[in-house]
């Protein structure tokens, strides 16, 4: 976000609540016999920092203590108690004044290692001083004081102008709030149609008639070179691909680069913006390194325009298809290619198959990092890994997804070359699956009810301050496009909106071709509703329409500067070098700026596509607590654990009006791509050299948290997101009012994640084809064995678990009612037990949705008025069903594939593993159903019919209606009741 400087800040909070005296407040601020050091608004970073002569800043009391304790190991405990009232971003103190290289303008303070409070029992606390009237603020944003408002000529009634001062800078990201009396007032930049992103739909009044095409970007290449052996290519299906002659190209028919993309090293798109087959035939014959080409038109949908060339001249990836549409291939520059050709730059890495040592049976395929030494030793001379721990069961590829393929290339753009670089995929720590492609503008159907102005009354003056806000492809999430230019085209009254960048914000590209929902913002001639603000860059004209009943002259004007309140980062993971034992507790966070144009990355084949920040992050640190605070109006996520952070824990926190997700935790692959073992405890079992760089999250608690209203700008979020992070756990939280999930697993590297004991309601307002629990499995890693962390095993020790949670799949607001699953392995999820969960009234959908995968169990679940209690899409290789309640749905146990469990989908191929038994179908529990018929409740069949084709599962399985007492609704009220309070301790 945009950086300022302190002389900005010279209006200061005129607030300020009285300070209990110095004897009421010694009494009340008591920290454990140690050290107390003080913080308020009415004091200087010059004090002493006592009760009396309190600081001014936490940067001040950071100060303080290194001068005092210069050795973190040595402190004792020490509380910083801050007075309540509001602190400003850019009042970090002695953090920019005397250590430059602890502040970048990006940030309020960061605390490093030398930050540290030394053990676990003597940390250091910050948190509000006992008995303040409110909890101590700190506010990601500057006070626009000293302004002089006049009515807005030209404007609506009530509109009123200033001009702000040339040192305050302004951000498409940036948000405007007035606080008064009456507490805290969002304002929203002006807009067409009128909404409030924080209310569901609001405002996404107009559809997408035609994109303008595709966004130029950086060319994109996959994210590593093959080194060593590589796999024979399957013999190519005759007629091969006729020779090129020397310098020139040579059509060829069916035949494509894109079937194999992004497993072809040396592969590039070349252009996402290319019209025609000539012309991409021209980029490669121009260039004397190009093999082939591929252009596609716009019967292959996202791909439209887009020209893929191939530079490696060992690799013959070609694919033949019969009656292949659509892509017009061609061969270049054969038979030599020129020897001053080379690869684009980029990391080593060999191609590997994982093998099981006992059968020598390949389990999956996939891409080894080879530029450490561990990665060289793990990938060998022929890049097999043989591991003990083998997958139970293969189809011989009958499953439809996943392949089996780890598909860990990733992407990467050759950013820097002519091409803006405005759309590239950030990756610092892994490397994207996804890349685009992106809308390059929008045409606006101008008969569209705006509800306000028509949008042929805009002259589009201030055009390139417009961002657009539109539901993504397929609705699955929100993208961000910030506008280059507009007008009216000729030949119709319909506006143009043509893009400089935008659309990452979620990783399935966004190319706004499906008649997309979307809102705009940022005009000075969208301003016509109360609540509404503007900013214009060169007159430093301000224009607020103030909300009924809010005065701009009694209140304070706070425009945010940033996404980030406080980073906890040590300058690197090892031992001495990271931040640990500290407390945040008792304040209040928030009034931060939006993320959308901040660097995004794809983590792990998921859909999401995040910015590695929030109004707190933490990487490279042992033993943090965030407890008892209470974080809203945060523009991006509210907390972020990134990369190496162990035992840290996030508890009893009020999390409300987030723009992203409320506590993700995400690690870091890199350069070893599939290898995902713990670099860290490689180094640590055997020495520096052992190390693959590989950081991941382990042993973080979320717990007892409620997370309301988040999702407010990326609607690609979740109250709970993990990514490459084996094991953590969120534990007895709420979340509702979301735009999308509660939780979301990106990927299922390692196993071991726990979500227990929360409840979920009110999810899934905005976006499609979507649950309450989520997960993916596109990329397949190898992980640390238990016994010795060098050692790659394929199949985690222990399953990811979702247990003891209670999901409310319906709506109660009405914007989407029963949009989505309860749970959700989508495809290729692996490794999963369902256990003890309530899930209720998904309505139309099944309650469990799988799309392939393998080892998923369900056990002692109670699944109650829904479709059906699984869909199958492409069936899991291993699935089990012990002891499930399914109560009242239209299909009983499966619909979907189901019966791929006994029948295989070609003769050639295996079925899928099943084993279940217990579980009890109950129809009409209230009594009030017309029918009760149990004939088609398991696939489609009867029980015994189902029983007979599994090979005798379901043994003891039931069905039951309420004729049966034992199935009434009070009978399920008390089983609900049961499972939800298992193994906890109930005080009355």
């Amino acid at each position: 976000s945009s950086t300022t400087t302190t002389t900005a800040h010279a209006s200061k909070s005129s607030r300020s609540h009285p300070r209990p005296s110095p004897t009421n407040a010694g009494t009340q601020a008591t920290a454990n016999d140690g050290v107390t050091i003080y913080v308020a608004t009415t004091g200087s970073d010059s004090n002493a920092g006592t009760v009396t002569s309190p600081l001014r800043t936490i940067g001040g009391a950071k100060f303080l203590i290194r001068t005092r304790y210069p050795s973190p190991a040595s402190r004792p405990a020490i509380t910083v108690f801050i007075d309540s009232g509001d602190y400003f971003y850019g009042e970090a103190g002695v953090d920019h004044l005397v250590d430059a290289t602890l502040y970048s303008g990006t940030y309020m303070a960061q605390f490093t290692e030398a930050d540290s409070g030394s053990s676990a029992s003597t940390p250091i606390v910050y948190t509000t001083l006992p008995g303040a009237p409110s909890a101590a603020r700190f506010i990601g944003g500057v006070q626009l004081g000293g302004l002089s408002w006049t009515p807005a000529a030209g404007m609506p009634a009530g509109v009123r102008r200033a001009t702000v001062p040339g040192t305050v800078t302004f951000d498409a990201q940036d948000q405007l709030f007035l606080l008064d009396s009456d507490g805290t007032h969002p304002l929203i930049r002006g807009r067409t149609p009128n909404g409030k992103p924080w209310i569901p739909l609001d405002g996404y009044n107009l559809t997408v008639k035609a994109n303008t095409g595709i966004l130029k970007v950086p060319p994109v290449i996959a994210a590593c070179n093959k080194v060593g052996p590589t796999p024979a290519p399957p013999p190519p299906l005759p007629p091969h691909r006729p020779t090129a002659p020397p310098g020139g190209c040579a059509t060829v028919a069916n035949v494509t680069l894109l079937n194999g993309w992004p497993n072809i090293p040396g592969a590039e798109i070349a252009s996402t913006d290319c019209p025609s087959a000539a012309a991409c035939e021209s980029i490669c014959q121009s260039d004397p390194c190009c093999r082939g080409f591929t252009w596609h038109d716009e019967s292959t949908g996202s791909y439209w325009k887009q020209c893929f060339v191939l530079k490696d001249p060992t690799v013959d990836a070609w694919t033949r298809e019969s009656g292949l549409v659509g892509h017009f291939s061609g061969v270049c520059h054969d038979p030599k290619t020129p020897s001053n050709c080379s690869l684009p730059v980029g990391l080593a890495c060999m191609a590997t198959s994982v093998v099981c040592a006992a059968t020598n049976i390949t389990q999956v395929t996939g891409v080894l990092g080879v530029t450490t030494d561990a990665g060289r030793t793990l990938a060998g001379a022929t890049g097999a890994v043989a591991v003990s721990h083998c997958l139970e069961h293969l189809l011989d590829s009958a499953n439809d997804w996943p392949n089996w393929a780890a598909q860990s290339y990733g992407l990467a753009s050759k950013c820097g070359d002519p091409v803006s670089c405005a759309n590239t995929m950030y990756t610092e720590y892994n490397f994207p699956l996804w890349f685009g492609p992106w809308a390059a503008g929008i045409e606006i159907d101008a008969t569209q009810d705006t509800g306000g102005p028509n949008v042929t009354s805009y002259t589009w003056a201030d055009a390139a301050q417009v961002t657009v806000h539109a539901m993504a492809d397929g609705e699955w999430g929100g993208v961000q496009f910030r506008a280059q230019s507009a007008g009216a085209q000729p030949g119709t009254i319909n506006p143009l909106v043509n893009f400089s960048h935008g659309g990452y914000q979620q990783a399935r590209g966004a190319t706004l071709s499906r008649g997309n929902r979307f809102y705009m913002e940022g005009s000075r001639e969208f301003v016509d509703a109360p609540g509404e603000w503007h900013f214009n860059p060169t007159t430093r004209e301000l224009v607020v329409f103030p909300p009924s009943g809010v005065s701009l002259d009694q209140g304070q004007v706070v425009l945010t500067q940033t996404d980030t309140l406080f980073e906890f980062v040590g300058s690197a993971s090892d031992a001495g070098s990271r931040v640990e034992n500290i407390v945040l507790k008792n304040l209040s966070l928030g009034l931060t700026s939006a993320q959308f144009f901040r660097p995004h990355e794809e983590t792990s084949g998921g859909d999401y596509a995040t910015h590695r920040s929030g109004a707190i992050k933490i990487k490279n640190a042992t033993a943090l607590t965030i407890s008892d605070n209470t974080f809203t109006w945060v523009g991006g996520n509210a907390v972020v654990l990134s990369a190496s952070v162990r035992n840290v824990t996030v508890t009893a926190n009020l999390f409300r009006y987030l723009g992203t997700s409320g506590v993700a935790v995400q690690g870091k692959t890199g350069a070893a791509l599939m290898d995902g073992r713990d670099g860290e405890a490689m180094m640590a079992a055997h020495g520096p050299k052992a190390d693959n760089g590989v950081r991941l999250p382990r042993d973080n608690v979320v717990s007892h948290n409620m997370f309301i209203d988040y999702g407010v700008w990326d609607k690609q979020s979740a109250c709970y997101h993990k990514a490459l992070a084996p094991g953590n756990m969120f534990l007895n939280n709420v979340c509702f009012n979301s735009s999308r999930h509660g939780v979301n697993f990106q990927d299922g590297m390692g196993g071991g994640g726990i979500a227990e004991g929360n409840v979920m309601f009110n999810l899934n307002r905005e976006s499609q084809d979507t649950t309450a629990f989520n997960s993916w499995n596109r990329r397949n890693y190898i992980t640390s064995d238990p016994e010795d962390p060098s050692i790659g095993i394929l199949v985690p020790p222990t399953h990811n678990e979702w247990r003891r949670n209670l999901v409310l799949g319906r709506d109660f607001h009405g914007i989407r009612d029963g949009n989505g699953n309860a749970l959700r392995n989508d495809d290729g999820a692996s490794y999963y037990t369902h256990s003890n969960n309530v899930l209720y009234a998904a309505n139309s959908n099944p309650g469990v949705q799988f799309n392939g995968g393998t080892q998923i169990y369900t056990q002692g679940n109670l699944i109650l008025l829904t479709s059906a209690a699984w869909n199958l899409g492409p069936t899991p290789d291993v699935m089990g069903m012990f002891n499930d309640t399914i109560v009242d749905t239209s299909h009983g146990t499966f619909t979907g594939n189901c019966k791929g469990s006994w029948q295989p989908s070609t003769p050639s191929k295996k079925h899928v593993i099943y084993t279940g038994d217990f579980n009890m179908v109950v129809l009409n529990s209230t009594g009030t159903m017309t029918t009760a018929d149990f004939s088609k409740l398991f696939c489609g069949e009867t029980l015994a019919q189902w029983q007979n084709n599994t090979g005798g599962q379901d043994l003891h399985s039931s069905t039951c209606s309420n004729a049966n007492g034992e199935c009434s609704v009070e009978k399920m009220l008390a089983k609900a009741r049961t499972m939800m309070w298992a193994g906890q301790t109930v005080s009355k």
